[in-house]
């Protein structure tokens, strides 16, 4: 080995050397990494793996074109041509594995760029072959097989630039005028029972056409889905106190956006419909096994030890990942969908679908993977929904002020966004339990999103309607966070909401509402005992729909529709800090702070403050109009005399400023105007009383409707990027009202 002469700046060529061979089989790692961990983003939103797979799938494309470019090395053609056999490798890394693609949505849109890199990388990788290898004589067998090898990881890296490419939203929606199915073919053992995954896998791969064209953008005919018996059987909901349709239709959404996921971040769906991927999964590894092979036997003098080291391991390695995908391609139900849409029938078709052969080798397969043995998972269970939901709430933020504990101080030392840094912080807040099981939180919620979503789409008469979204002007662009005041935005923003009877932002009715449900629970949980498990369970679903409400407006704003009034946020939080600091003597009890909060707000209104109408300070509106509701739900709690729509106003103590206060029907306006959006079912029940039973499933029904309506008007590229991030409750929502509006419910 030749140890003299510098190269590359100063450096040694032997210490030059030993980099490019660390560097290659840094490659590996992270391609390894990459191959058993990349499913982990399905599920994940955040937290350490993630981390490691985005540092893993860059570097990937790093280390692999830059290695090329630096292959081969050594003072002896032997050498050169032994390293140069590295390169059919390091392009197999570049093509990915098969389970990632795309680390966020932002990839597919530059799937241009990356076509571009990908032509240029493949014609350095034939040169540097071509000048190393076949140069100078050499085993021609070895040499073959090197090229054919090139082949293949060739294609594997022109499949990746291919699905970024297909992934695009105008593409999908460009391919589904020519292959919207005319006829769904659905085969199921049991009918008229809850699916298990497998067939909810299998049922979701018929109906994904209804997901596609949710985030696509384009119309689905309905007719061959509604005319089909098995999905009938299946969605069929209509007999009493019988819950297993709408369990269906949840469970087949969920799997539904676990195949989306594939076609956005993996190459799966696209190696599933071109035949040419089947050939290279089965002879990629019958070609590295040859290669291996004829390495094996090939003579090894003059070649330095350390070197045929790392090929046996870059061979041996890569024999295995690609016995992996094999498998896993010949297992998947991508396969068994490509062949039950192929048009033409085929003896191939029906030895797949007819005999049951497909099944049994799908069994045996999966039952080889490490979660069948040592965790005892179901198949297909890794792609539903984990049922976890982000958890905020600004009265618990304002008296223990997180900000400034330790883990606090550390994690903004490692996490530098503040956005960033707050879902981190609350992604992990609600586990809301396994669907179908009776008392549970999450049975009780999708239980109110189906009565909500079945007003629009009855079983007996399907509607179709659409609601225009809200008109609402854009304020002005505000500045970087320090130099301008917020507030003064968002007071002529709300003046002019006031004025001209806007409606209001999204985001601002969730805050106002997350306010009222607060002050609310506190107020009843200070005059009523609940006593029956019913109750309990309302309150509990009430609270996690108003802290993850108030999550997704605090660390997800991109998940609402409209602005991103991310400082109306920050100003009450501010506005609620100074009335603890004030007001409450710092007390660690939220319970007293809502109740200082409630007196401060009565007071400002008795005292005939209109600033408690949200005219006049506009950081403090929020929280003037969220006790107003909150007010108003205390009121019907009471139940001691029955009581009239317009006694409101009288009961919230709301007078007019003078004979000339020409301002006070607007203000009164703005009450109804907000009881009427944020709980339009209460003026159909005021003039009785209400058990508290039935108030805390109006306040429920509040915020499903609330959520229904921020999921079905949340920007499609929005829950495109959380599909990556770990789905996302509203997500479900979403296309659950896509499925709702086809089979009805």
């Amino acid at each position: 080995m030749c140890t003299g002469g510098l190269t590359n700046g100063g450096i040694s060529r032997a210490g030059f050397e030993w980099a490019i061979r660390l560097l290659v089989l840094a490659s590996l790692a992270a391609h390894i990494f990459l191959a058993f961990f990349a499913g982990f983003r399905r599920r994940q939103r955040s937290g350490v793996t993630t981390v490691i797979l985005w540092l893993a799938y860059l570097f990937t494309d790093w280390a692999a074109p830059y290695a090329i470019g630096k292959l081969p090395f050594g003072s002896a053609l032997r050498e050169q041509q032994l390293v140069a056999l590295w390169i059919p490798f390091l392009l197999s890394h570049l093509g990915g594995p098969d389970n990632i693609t795309a680390f966020s949505f932002e990839d597919n849109k530059l799937s241009l760029r990356k076509a571009g890199n990908t032509l240029f990388h493949l014609l350095g990788t034939i040169s540097s072959v071509y000048k190393q290898v076949d140069i100078g004589g050499s085993n021609r067998a070895l040499l073959w097989a090197s090229y054919f090898m090139i082949s293949v990881g060739a294609i594997k890296y022109i499949e990746k630039a291919w699905a970024l490419r297909v992934a695009n939203f105008g593409k999908i929606r460009k391919a589904a005028k020519n292959n919207l199915p005319t006829s769904i073919r659905i085969q199921l053992h049991r009918h008229g029972k809850e699916l298990n995954d497998e067939e909810a896998l299998l049922v979701a791969h018929s109906l994904l056409h209804i997901t596609k064209g949710a985030f696509a953008d384009y119309s689905v005919r309905k007719g061959p889905f509604r005319s089909n018996q098995t999905l009938r059987e299946v969605f069929n909901v209509q007999q009493e106190n019988n819950n297993t349709g709408w369990l269906n239709m949840c469970k087949v959404v969920e799997m539904e956006l676990s195949l989306m996921y594939d076609i956005l971040y993996t190459k799966a769906a696209k190696i599933q419909t071109c035949l040419i991927s089947y050939v290279i999964r089965i002879v990629s590894p019958v070609t590295t096994a040859t290669m291996a092979m004829l390495f094996w036997y090939s003579s090894k003098a003059a070649q330095r030890g350390v070197d045929v080291i790392i090929t046996y391991i870059l061979l041996m390695v890569t024999f295995c990942l690609d016995v992996r995908w094999l498998l896993r391609v010949t297992a998947s139900t991508w396969t068994y969908a490509f062949f039950n849409n192929a048009k033409r029938e085929s003896w191939l078709k029906h030895e797949v679908l007819c005999t049951g052969r497909w099944h049994r080798i799908r069994r045996l397969i999966v039952s080889l993977d490490p979660r069948q043995l040592l965790l005892r998972q179901q198949r297909g269970n890794y792609r539903l929904w984990t049922g976890v939901i982000g958890k905020y709430n600004l009265l618990d933020e304002c008296i223990h002020d997180t900000d400034k504990d330790i883990y606090s101080q550390l994690l903004k030392l490692v996490i530098r966004s503040e956005d960033t840094l707050t879902e981190y912080k609350y992604s992990r807040g609600y586990k809301l339990g396994t669907l179908g099981t009776r008392e549970c939180l999450r049975e009780l919620l999708f239980e109110q999103i189906k009565r909500a979503l079945g007003k629009a789409y009855p079983r007996h008469k399907v509607i179709q309607t659409e609601m225009p979204a809200p008109g609402h002007p854009p304020p002005p662009k505000a500045g970087v966070e320090g130099e301008y005041d917020y507030s003064q935005t968002q007071q002529s923003t709300h003046l002019l909401d006031v004025a001209l009877g806007f409606v209001p932002e999204l985001q601002e009715l969730i805050l106002i509402l997350h306010v009222a449900t607060d002050v609310f629970l506190v107020d009843m949980s200070n005059k009523v005992k609940l006593v029956s498990d019913k109750e309990m369970l309302y309150k509990e679903a009430i609270e996690a729909m108003s802290n993850y409400m108030a999550f997704l407006a605090a660390a997800r704003p991109e998940m609402l529709p409209g602005l991103d009034l991310r400082s109306l946020f920050k100003g009450t939080c501010r506005k609620l800090h100074e009335i603890w600091e004030n007001e409450s003597a710092k007390t660690s009890s939220k319970h007293i702070l809502a109740h200082t909060l409630q007196q401060v707000e009565r007071n400002r209104r008795k005292n005939g403050d209109q600033r408690s109408t949200g005219e006049g300070d506009g950081r403090r509106f929020v929280l003037s109009e969220g006790v107003m509701i909150a007010d108003v739900l205390i009121w019907a709690m009471q139940g001691n005399k029955l009581v009239s729509y317009e006694d409101i106003i009288p009961w919230l103590e709301i007078r007019p400023q003078g004979e000339d206060d020409k301002d006070f029907e607007k203000r009164k306006d703005r009450v109804f105007f907000l009881l009427q959006l944020l709980l339009p079912d209460l003026k159909m029940g005021l003039n009785k009383t209400y058990p508290i039973c039935e108030l805390l499933e109006l306040i429920l029904e509040s915020w499903v409707r609330l959520l229904i309506n921020v999921s079905t008007r949340c920007g499609r590229d929005s829950h495109a990027k959380q599909l990556g991030r770990g789905c996302e409750l509203t997500t479900i929502v979403w296309i659950l009202s896509h499925h709702a509006s086809v089979f009805s419910i």
